[in-house]
């Protein structure tokens, strides 16, 4: 589990497909915006937060170095 449970306010939990790594990040200006749609909506929001599923720098950085041969560039 990512979120921390003594810590309520809004968060943007990001999950790597591939590895299954995450990380959370607080999303203040989301949690503003959850409100406001859920108070719309009639719901009682208790702990806003928002799953972003994709693929991490690690990840990413290794398929690329694969799909290349192996070799890697750096760039200045």
């Amino acid at each position: 589990m990512l979120r921390d449970p003594e810590d309520p306010g809004p968060v943007l939990v990001l999950i790597c497909e591939n590895c299954g790594g995450g990380s959370q990040h607080p999303a203040a200006d989301l949690g503003q915006a959850f409100g406001r749609l859920c108070r719309e909506a009639g719901f009682d929001l208790q702990r806003p937060h928002l799953e972003l599923i994709g693929t991490c720098e690690s990840c990413r950085t290794t398929a690329e170095t694969e799909q290349d041969g192996g070799r890697i560039y750096a760039t200045l």
